[in-house]
């Protein structure tokens, strides 16, 4: 039987709680084990075990920002002595090390972006420059790059080609067993008519400015609604005392961030992920195939899972009208909501299973683990490289 192919995927876990980006990658390698032996570096984060459970490889390196340099060295000593094929890069920040990594060793690589081109943040024009050269010469290593959305291979595919770099789309998927667990987390939902979830990280991106003046309108309309938040992150105190100021305690429960989701998803009437910016959301892809109707907004490549009027509806970003418009009609209507949440499941059962997601990109690694010309092999500052690494012991 032939030998497994190493691959390292290089990834940061979420500040607090867990991010889309890693339940997908979860979703990913439990679908890729059987075929790779896999290593990630995933260091202490909440699905530790869950990754070791599915065959991989930890890697004991926490790469602790864009310009972790001391990480690159210590990444590329693992990837050294590990005998990696291959490395994958999973984050905009980390794409450049793990490109440097794989040009000092002449090894492959390939990035998957969860999100668009790393320069469109909340930066300055300097920054944003910057970022532009950075992922320029990372696209330029680069073999493939994935995108988790046809939108956001069209918002790569012009600055890519300029690298000569292959671009494919690969959606999110979800592994089809996901939440079998039919149970309510909490008895508050039980008296209530109507529950309105919100499952994300509390950061900036995810539109709980927007939620909050969604949930002003819902209440008037439908006042025994409550919204179920689950989730953590570093714009939580902000997002609680805004709850607060509006007079809005009694109809918000903030459950913080839970492993196992399932059982909230169960509680809830209507979904809501009004994001002012977004990839792929696994949140949607879970909720929907456990028959939840959703409301969203239409950034990145929510349009590409929503079907608006069929199973959820999509809105403007930052119009919490909209929003709260379309969570009223589906609160109002439970053959509606039904007849939505029926729509959803069998959309993602077809289009967004874990055998699809793993047979994609087994394809994109064979190819490119196929392919001798690797570009820019540097021996000179893979030399150099390992004379720092004789100073550096804090790998054994």
């Amino acid at each position: 039987m032939a030998e497994k192919r190493k691959i390292l995927v290089v990834t940061r876990r979420a500040k607090v709680g867990v991010g889309g980006a890693e339940t997908q990658l979860l979703s990913l390698v439990r679908g890729l084990s059987p075929r790779y032996q896999l290593h990630v570096t995933y260091e202490n984060g909440p699905l530790l075990e869950d990754f070791v459970k599915a065959g991989v490889t930890i890697c004991p390196i926490t790469i602790t920002g864009k310009f972790d340099f001391t990480g690159l060295l210590r990444l590329r000593r693992y990837a050294k002595h590990s005998g990696i094929d291959l490395i994958n890069s999973q984050g905009p920040d980390l794409d450049w090390i793990s490109a440097l990594v794989a040009l000092s060793l002449s090894r492959p690589l390939i990035i998957t972006r969860h999100s668009d081109i790393s320069w469109f943040v909340r930066r300055s024009a300097i920054v944003k420059f910057l970022f532009r050269i950075v992922d320029f010469f990372s696209l330029t290593v680069a073999k493939t790059v994935i995108t988790v959305s046809n939108k956001g291979q069209k918002a790569i595919e012009t600055f890519a080609s300029l690298a000569r770099t292959r671009v494919v789309c690969i959606h999110n998927a979800i592994n089809i067993s996901y939440g079998n667990n039919n149970g309510n987390p909490d008895e508050w939902a039980k008296p209530l008519n109507k529950v309105v979830g919100m499952v994300a990280q509390m950061t900036v991106d995810k539109g709980y400015d927007t939620l909050i003046q969604t949930a002003v309108d819902v209440v008037k309309a439908v006042p025994k609604t409550k919204f179920l938040i689950v989730g953590d992150g570093p714009e939580r105190g902000k997002i609680e005392s805004l709850v607060e100021s509006l007079d809005l305690s009694d109809h918000f429960q903030f459950v913080g961030f839970q492993k196992d989701v399932a059982p909230y998803y169960h509680s809830m009437d209507v979904l809501v992920l009004p994001s002012h910016r977004e990839g792929f959301p696994m949140v949607l892809l879970e909720a929907m195939q456990l028959s939840k109707p959703v409301v969203a907004t239409d950034v990145g490549g929510v349009s590409e899972i929503v079907v608006d009027g069929i199973n959820g509806y999509l809105c403007r970003e930052g119009s919490s009208y909209e929003i709260a418009n379309a969570i009223i009609k589906l609160l109002r209507d439970k053959q509606l909501r039904d007849q939505f949440g029926s729509a959803a499941k069998a959309h993602i059962a077809k289009n967004f299973t874990v055998f699809k997601m793993a047979a994609a990109y087994d394809r994109e690694y064979s190819l490119v683990l196929k392919c001798k010309d690797n570009l820019f092999p540097i021996e000179g500052v893979g030399k150099r490289f390992d004379m720092i690494f004789k100073k550096d012991r804090r790998l054994t």
